[in-house]
């Protein structure tokens, strides 16, 4: 059974897969357009609360 730690984070998963932005679960990481706006709260949570990297890309 899942914690609601873990819930929360698959939560925030969805979120960001459904706004098109690309992530690595076992790499802790958001791969992020360089033409994106850097201000998005789901991706915010998963840096702070879950130690997720930021990592920039050309698309």
């Amino acid at each position: 059974m899942r914690t609601k730690r873990e819930n929360r984070r698959y939560y925030l998963h969805r979120m960001i897969r459904k706004k098109g932005i690309r992530y690595s679960p076992t790499e802790h990481t958001v791969y992020w357009g360089w033409n994106h706006d850097m201000n998005d709260i789901h991706v915010a949570q998963l840096q702070q609360e879950y130690s997720y990297s930021i990592q920039t890309e050309i698309q």
